[in-house]
Parts: C-alpha cells; structure tokens; sequence
C-alpha cells in the first residue's frame, strides 16, 4: 500500500500537538511543513529531513516529490 504524501500547513498549537504526532501512526507520509515558526518545528524534532517552507507558493514550487494531500 503506497502511503499518501502529505504537506502540513501551519505549526501552531494544532500542529504540534495534535496533527504532525499522528501522521506517521495513521499511514501519512509527512513531507514537508509550511510554516513561519521554523525554529519550533527543528526544536520539536518532529521529523528529521522533512524540508520547513515560509508559504504554500514556495513549497510547491520547491517540491522535490509529489504530495497527495
């Protein structure tokens, strides 16, 4: 089963809290984060090598691999 390629939108109190700690126990393949609080998305270790973008343009435009979600 291919495991659908996710982008995480916003690293706020939801974010860390509640969606990025379950995508990986649900089957989602977290890919890439867009968000301005970069520094807290490296301190909260919640995914090495998963690329941190500013805005949504440049994610896609940067996009190494496709995303599903």
């Amino acid at each position: 089963m291919v495991r659908p390629r996710i982008i995480l939108i916003g690293f706020g109190f939801a974010g860390q809290v509640f969606h990025a700690p379950l995508f990986a126990p649900s089957g989602l393949d977290l890919v890439a984060v867009v968000t301005s609080k970069e520094a807290t998305f490296v301190a909260e270790k919640v995914r090495k090598n998963v690329p941190v973008f500013s805005t949504l343009e440049v994610a896609l435009k940067s996009a190494s691999e496709t995303f599903d979600l």
